[in-house]
């Protein structure tokens, strides 16, 4: 290879070039060879003597890895029994409404359409075999930028078969729509590109639920991008939870464009992986619009859990609020950087961001960096940031009333938690999530 490639470029690269590009349309190639060209310039975030987007977060272990990548689009695997459902959200009862299996989707255990729903959820591939992808080519790309983002380049030039979730006019709150991604057992680093892009065009409501699971111990490299347009008057709750493998790699960029009097609210989960990287960008676009973002993060051993969140005030009369916690032990780290930007003449803003940490351990390290970058007048802004460690008079308190110490610092540590969870507003998925998390943080080490 010729070209003076940057680490780990040179291994995306091939494969990029062995690809079957056989059912891809014209323009998503020009898109594609775009995105490829701005990844062989950008390539990994590593050694980069000033980065401050990856100040805290290594990708040098990823980025010595030979990926394996694969090329077909759909492949049916013989029994949704071949997956370790234990703590799945999915049960043989109860299937997805979207399933992909190592990044390759699943016809056989998909529901992709339901009586008296007003949604359609098509496949990109399904969409480039009718011949008619106007859609896709107006929104794909526009809400997440692949010419700044690595990740996002990296995801477009390898993307062959993703999701289009469409809500129509005019309709109240549906069932939940569940993208289910799951991970089997592999030795080598298994890499996928999930897409998901998200339409509700005008006075549309829909509750997206994205699952993320994989095998015990298996390696790989999810590299996930969903994009969200929320319309006039429409309403969005996404909810996201990932149960990664301890030897998964997970990094995510969600791009939200809110139009006027719009409001999305999402809840993101991360519980297992070894390196976790969220990008989270949204665009209060015209005024009105408002947004709820909330996060929360489990981590121990040397799990790696980084949070990058901007909210974009780019008309008046908007408002944010945004809230993540996290509870680390042992030598594990989190990063949590949120950005609010209140643009020119944007008046009457309201925002608030907090990141709060629970150190259960003295080896632990949560690196929190919220800011503002205010150019307007006549606005309200507040942010914080706290870490600290389990209130000892409250571990007092409950020792006191015959509760032992590792049970009084579960109920805390649950309580503490608890804002997060409580803000699902749909049953099955907070009951979904409370069980996680409790079971997660029975599995931490007592550091009594």
């Amino acid at each position: 290879m010729s070209e003076n490639l940057s680490a780990g470029v040179g291994s995306y690269v091939e494969k990029y070039d062995s690809r079957n590009t056989e059912q891809v349309p014209e323009w998503l190639l020009e898109l594609q060879e775009s995105s490829m060209s701005t990844f062989k310039t950008k390539g990994f975030p590593v050694g980069l003597a000033r980065n401050e987007e990856w100040k805290y977060t290594n990708l040098a272990n990823l980025a010595n890895m030979s990926p394996v990548i694969t090329n077909k689009t759909t492949e049916t695997i013989a029994d949704i029994s071949q997956l370790d459902l234990a703590k799945s959200y999915v049960t043989e009862s109860r299937f997805p409404r979207v399933l992909f299996v190592n990044g390759i989707y699943q016809p056989k255990f998909s529901v992709s359409s339901l009586s008296n729903q007003a949604v359609t959820v098509r496949t990109f591939k399904e969409i480039y075999e009718s011949g008619n992808t106007d859609i896709l080519e107006e929104h794909l790309g526009r809400y997440v930028n692949a010419s700044s983002n690595e990740f996002v380049s990296l995801n477009t030039a390898f993307l062959e078969n993703g999701v289009l979730i469409e809500i129509e006019d005019n309709v109240a709150e549906t069932a939940p729509i569940h993208i289910a991604h799951f991970y089997t057992k592999s030795t080598e680093l298994q890499t996928t590109f999930p897409r998901i892009l998200i339409l509700a065009p005008n006075t549309g409501s829909a509750t997206i639920f994205e699952t993320h699971e994989g095998t015990a111990d298996s390696i790989y490299f999810a590299n996930a991008v969903t994009e969200i347009y929320v319309g006039k008057q429409s309403n969005i709750q996404h909810y996201s939870v990932q149960t990664h493998s301890a030897a998964a790699f997970h990094i995510s960029n969600t791009g939200v464009y809110l139009a006027a009097d719009s409001m999305f609210r999402s809840v993101n989960v991360d519980l297992g992986g070894s390196l976790v990287r969220h990008n989270l960008d949204v665009l209060t676009a015209e005024p009105g619009a408002s947004c709820i973002l909330n996060g929360l993060y489990i981590v121990d051993g040397s799990q790696h859990c980084d949070n990058q969140v901007i909210i974009d005030h780019a008309a008046p009369h908007t408002t944010s609020r945004e809230l993540y916690k996290g509870v680390l032990d042992e030598e594990s780290r989190s990063v949590f950087h949120g950005s609010i930007i209140v643009r020119e003449g944007a008046v009457k803003v309201n925002a608030d961001q907090a990141d709060k940490n629970l150190l259960l351990s003295d080896k632990a390290e949560a690196d929190t960096k919220p800011a503002f970058w205010v150019y307007c007048d006549d606005v309200i802004c507040r942010h914080g940031a706290a870490c600290g460690q389990i209130d000892p008079a409250a571990m007092f308190y409950l020792q006191a009333r015959g509760i032992d110490a590792s049970e009084a610092k579960q109920i805390l540590t649950k309580a503490f938690l608890a804002e997060i969870t409580d803000s699902v507003t749909e049953p099955d998925i907070r009951h979904y999530m409370e069980g996680l998390v409790s079971d997660r943080l029975s599995a931490l080490k007592a550091n009594t």
